[in-house]
C-alpha cells in the first residue's frame, strides 16, 4: 500500500489511536465505524467499501502530528515544549455560579458563554455528560443552551466526529472547538485537508497530562463502595474538598460517594492510552488559547485559578474584550513549566524511539535529547505492561499491584493539600482574637 494511501488500520495496530472519531467523519464512503475494544473506541473499516483514499490516515492525530509543517506557517518557538505565545495570564472568572461549578478557574466556560451570548460565534462543541458507559462525543451548544452542563473535567477520549462533520457540512458557520492536544491536532488536520477557513474557528486547547480509556469507568464500578451501581464518574469536583478537587461517584440509587484524588492518580498509568506515551504537546501549542490549572497560584485558593496561554492575535483580542469578567494578571513562563512539570514530557521522545515511530519535530529538539544519553527502555516496558493490565479492568488485580510506598505517598500528598488552608484558618482566628 502506498504511503499516502494508508488507512487508520495501521494506527490502531501500532497503538496510536486516540478514539477521536475524526476518521469516521471524513470518510467519503462512510465505511468507518467505531467499535469498543480494550476500553477504546477504535475505527473498524469495511474493506469492501474502502477505496484506500488515505484521507482517514492523513487527518488522524494519533499518526504523529507534523510540527515542522505548522511551524513553517508561523515560526519555530524558542522552547519546543512550550510553543509560541503572546503572554500568559493567571485567570479566574468573576461569575460565582460558573466558578463554583467549574473544575478550577471557570475560564473556558466563561469565554465560551460570552462568545455565544455576543453572537460572535454560532455554536460551540462541548461535553455534557459524566456517564461513560458509552462513547462520549461533543455536542453542539448554542446561545440559549445551559453552558453549566459542560463544566468539570473528563479525562477520557472525547470523540470530535460530530463536530467536524458539522463543520464540513456548514462551512460558513463560526464554531468554537474545545479539546486536548490530540483533538486539536486532528481538527487542524481536517481544516487543512478540506481547505476550511481557519478564521471561522476559535480553538481552546486544554493542558493534558494523559487521557484514560473507558475501562476506568468499569474499574471504579467495581469499587467496594459502588458494587456495580455506578451511574456517573466525576473525575474532579470542588464540591468535594475544594480545588484541586476529589472524585465523586454518582450511583444509580441516587447515593453519592466521594473518593480522594489519589485513588485516581494511583491507577492512572494502568488506564492511560498508549498514544499518551508518545505525546509531545502537553500545553496544546497550536490552539488560540491554551488553558489548564495554575498550580503555582491556586495552592492557596480553594476555588482554583487557570493558567491561560494566549497564542494568537484572535486569542488576545478575545481576552482583551472580556477583561471585566475575570480576575487576571500576568505570570512568567517558568510558572507554567514548573507547575505542569513539562520536563517529564521529554522522555516521550525516548518512547517514540523505542516504538520506532517517526516524529516530525525540529531536528534540534531530537539532537538535544540525544545528547542526554538517557535510556528509558526499562520504564517504557513497565508502562506498556501496566497499560496491558489496565485493559482487563480488574479492580482487585490492579490494586494488589500498586506498591504500598506509592499508596502512602499519595496519602501524604492528599494530606499536604490542606496544610495551606490550615495555616490560613489559624491566621484568621488569631486576627479575630
Amino acid at each position: 500500500m502506498e504511503a499516502n494511501k494508508k488507512t487508520v488500520s495501521e494506527v490502531v495496530e501500532t497503538g496510536q489511536c486516540v478514539s477521536c472519531g475524526l476518521c469516521a467523519s471524513v470518510c467519503p464512503r462512510a465505511c468507518i465505524e467505531l467499535h469498543r475494544k480494550n476500553g477504546m473506541y477504535q475505527p473498524c473499516i469495511d474493506e469492501k467499501k474502502c477505496i484506500q483514499c488515505g484521507i482517514c490516515n492523513r487527518v488522524c492525530p494519533g499518526n504523529q502530528f507534523d510540527y515542522n509543517r505548522e511551524y513553517a506557517c508561523s515560526s519555530e518557538p524558542d522552547n519546543f515544549w512550550v510553543g509560541n505565545y503572546i503572554k500568559i495570564l493567571s485567570m479566574q472568572t468573576q461569575n460565582r455560579e460558573i466558578l463554583m461549578s467549574a473544575t478550577s478557574g471557570g475560564v473556558v466556560t466563561q469565554i465560551v458563554k460570552n462568545l455565544l451570548d455576543s453572537g460572535e460565534y454560532d455554536c460551540a462543541f462541548l461535553v455534557n455528560t459524566h456517564d461513560f458507559k458509552q462513547q462520549v462525543r461533543t455536542k453542539k451548544f448554542e446561545k440559549s443552551d445551559d453552558i453549566l452542563q459542560s463544566t468539570k473535567s473528563r479525562y477520557i477520549p472525547v470523540a470530535q466526529n460530530e463536530a467536524m462533520a458539522y463543520a464540513l457540512k456548514h462551512r460558513e458557520k463560526k464554531i468554537i472547538f474545545v479539546g486536548t492536544g490530540c483533538s486539536v491536532h486532528g481538527i487542524l488536520n481536517v481544516i487543512r485537508e478540506f481547505s476550511l477557513n481557519r478564521d471561522h474557528y476559535f480553538i481552546i486547547g486544554l493542558f493534558c497530562d494523559r487521557t484514560m480509556h473507558y475501562g476506568i469507568f468499569d474499574f471504579f464500578n467495581q469499587h467496594p463502595k459502588c458494587n456495580g451501581k455506578l451511574s456517573e464518574l466525576v473525575f474532579r469536583t470542588k464540591e468535594s474538598g475544594g480545588w484541586p478537587g476529589n472524585m465523586r461517584l454518582n450511583l444509580c440509587n441516587g447515593q453519592v460517594v466521594d473518593l480522594k484524588a489519589s485513588e485516581r492518580m494511583l491507577v492512572k498509568e494502568y488506564f492511560q492510552l498508549e498514544r499518551c506515551l508518545y505525546c509531545l504537546d502537553k500545553l496544546n501549542q497550536f490552539a488560540d488559547l491554551s488553558i489548564g490549572d495554575d498550580y503555582a497560584i491556586s495552592k492557596n485558593d480553594k476555588y482554583g485559578r487557570s493558567a491561560v496561554m494566549i497564542r494568537s492575535d484572535k486569542g488576545e483580542s478575545v481576552i482583551d474584550s472580556m477583561k471585566g469578567c475575570f480576575h487576571s494578571y500576568v505570570i512568567p513562563e517558568e510558572s507554567v513549566v514548573k507547575g505542569q512539570k513539562i520536563h517529564l514530557r521529554e522522555k516521550n521522545l525516548a518512547f517514540i524511539k523505542h516504538k520506532k515511530l517517526n516524529a516530525a519535530i525540529p531536528q534540534k529538539v531530537i539532537d538535544a535529547f540525544a545528547e542526554q544519553k538517557k535510556d528509558f527502555g526499562t520504564e517504557y516496558q513497565s508502562r506498556i505492561s501496566k497499560i496491558k493490565m489496565g485493559e482487563q479492568c480488574s479492580y482487585k488485580n490492579i490494586i494488589s499491584k500498586i506498591p504500598f510506598r506509592k499508596k502512602v505517598r499519595c496519602w501524604v500528598m492528599d494530606t499536604m493539600r490542606f496544610i495551606p488552608i490550615f495555616w490560613q484558618l489559624k491566621y484568621f482566628i488569631r486576627k479575630i482574637k
